[in-house]
Parts: structure tokens; C-alpha cells; sequence
């Protein structure tokens, strides 16, 4: 999934703007704190962009890696690209944990976290679709319930379910 990130920049600086400022009439941005000042504007501008958005931007460049690496291993009984594919899954976790400080406006309002980080995973009802389906497409696991769908599902479909055999 692709995300505008001109779109979320802005209303991230909206939110951000709204919440802060010195709390005088005065439209001054600077805010004094213990012997010195800073830039309220700035400060929000320098999170939302080095932070929240290359966030994001690392989330779906390291999204589509491991979209690449799974597509590989539906064709490959190769352990090389099972690996690949963990990897891949870990690499692309760690930007979505980092950026759950700031899981707010569209991550939220549009249920993007619940999508792709419910827990605890549903094994149960997992294993049912799986078993039930002859195929199933994006549209279809979007149906499905946040327990069974996102990062901890690919987690159990890659690593397995922790339980030695």
C-alpha cells in the first residue's frame, strides 16, 4: 500500500500545530524554555518529516521487499528464500514498531494498526480460512477479522507457531 505522504505531512502539522504553541495570543512561535528557546513550527516540521514520514516511507520501501520475497517463496521450496522472506518480514516489522509512537490520524482513523498489528494472533480462525479457501486475494483477507490478518499472521506463516515439534 502506497500512502500520500503529502497528505499525511500535512495533516500531521494540522494535528501537531493545534496541540502546541508558548499559549499566548501573541503568534509568536517561539517558545522560551529554561534559558532558551526554540521554534514550535520547526520542531513540528523536522518530526513530521524526518521522523513520521521517512518513517513511513522506510515502512513501505522495506513493505515492498518483503511483498518480493514472499512472491518468490510461493514458487521456491528453496530454505535460501525462506530466510529471505523472514528476513524480509523482520526488516519491514521494525519501521511499523518504531512508528507506533506516533500511531494517530489516518494510521488510526482509518484502522490501519488494528489491520496490521492485532494481538493476540487467532490461530484457530486462521487455520479455518486456510483451510477452507481454494485462493484468496487482498480483498478477501481485508474481510477477514484484524486477528487473523497483518504481521503477526505472516509471522506465524513464516516462522511457524513457536512451538518446538
Amino acid at each position: 500500500m502506497r500512502f500520500n505522504y503529502t497528505v499525511i505531512s500535512l495533516a500531521l502539522v494540522a494535528t501537531l500545530s493545534a496541540c502546541g504553541g508558548s499559549g499566548s495570543d501573541s503568534g509568536d512561535t517561539e517558545t522560551p524554555i529554561v534559558g532558551f528557546s526554540f521554534a514550535a513550527t520547526e520542531m513540528i516540521t523536522n518530526i513530521t518529516d524526518d521522523i513520521i514520514v521517512a518513517g513511513y516511507a522506510d515502512l513501505a520501501a522495506q513493505g515492498d521487499a518483503l511483498l518480493l520475497a514472499t512472491q518468490t517463496l510461493l514458487t521456491s521450496t528453496s530454505q535460501a528464500d525462506l530466510v529471505a522472506a523472514q528476513n524480509a518480514w523482520k526488516a519491514a516489522r521494525q519501521p511499523w514498531e518504531q512508528g507506533e509512537a506516533h500511531i494517530f490520524g489516518p494510521v488510526d482513523s482509518l484502522s490501519i494498526d488494528p489491520h496490521l498489528d492485532s494481538w493476540p494472533l487467532n490461530t484457530t480462525d486462521l487455520q479455518t480460512q486456510l483451510d477452507n479457501s481454494e485462493g484468496f486475494d487482498a480483498e478477501t483477507i481485508k474481510g477477514w477479522n484484524d486477528d487473523v490478518q497483518g504481521f503477526h499472521t505472516m509471522e506465524y506463516l513464516l516462522f511457524g507457531d513457536g512451538v518446538n515439534s
